[in-house]
């Protein structure tokens, strides 16, 4: 299909995310179908309505594969009811993953400090708000390459891992105030600063873990042979 003598593609950001949120093997097929669905759009409505129809479908197709966790669509309920299950467990032992990768990684940073003038070119602060984010953003690899060694969506495992991260920041100054008192909070906890406390931990720490896991589901896997294309034609 040709548009004033060029060739006509689908949107390339939404192809690319519904091959992310996409297993390897299971990209093309899916790709596939969207392309000719576009081109068929293309030619009863025109380009510009074509693209339109296309990001509609991409965004639908992206939902549903995050939600599907497996890379072959389960074919009864029960499978459905696995796999969320499943996804809850690497969720939480990915947050799990996060407390010895954290402290490797601040003992690393720590002896870093003490050898090389390293605030000279950066300062305390941003070096250690770096050191911070590396937990969650190997969390989020890691579960990323755990999923696909079992055929699951690595995406699907990122967002169960940061719906995990949702949980917890979500009870853990409560918990910790009504183990040890309200002296635990470093100040006075009002639903405005436990709401934006909450916020901004989940779209950081979030953000990071699912960076990671397009890594990781980016990352070529000798066992996978097909690998994330750039961009869909």
């Amino acid at each position: 299909m040709t548009s004033n003598d060029s060739p006509v593609h689908p949107p390339r950001a939404p192809a690319w995310f519904v091959e992310l949120f996409a297993c390897p093997h299971e990209a093309d097929g899916i790709l596939g179908d969207l392309a000719e669905e576009f081109s068929a759009s293309v030619a009863r409505d025109g380009n510009k309505e074509a693209r339109r129809c296309y990001q509609r479908q991409a965004w639908r197709t992206i939902r549903d594969l995050a939600l599907s966790p497996w890379c072959t669509r389960p074919s009864t309920g029960s499978g459905t009811f696995s796999g969320l299950v499943l996804a809850i467990g690497i969720g939480f032992t990915g947050l799990v993953m996060t407390i010895p990768i954290a402290m490797a990684t601040r003992m690393a940073a720590g002896a870093l400090v003490t050898r090389y003038p390293i605030y000279y070119y950066v300062s305390a602060s941003l070096f250690w708000g770096i050191v911070d984010l590396f937990s969650p953003l190997m969390a989020g690899f890691i579960v990323a390459l755990i999923a696909r060694g079992i055929r699951f969506r690595p995406m699907s495992a990122g967002l169960a891992l940061v719906v995990a991260t949702a949980v917890v920041l979500a009870v853990d100054v409560p918990i910790m105030m009504w183990l040890y008192g309200a002296r635990f909070a470093p100040r006075p906890v009002t639903l405005s600063w436990w709401v934006l406390r909450w916020g901004r931990g989940v779209l950081m720490f979030g953000g990071v873990m699912l960076t990671g896991a397009a890594i990781g589901r980016m990352a070529p896997v000798p066992h996978n042979s097909v690998p994330l294309r750039t961009s869909a034609r």
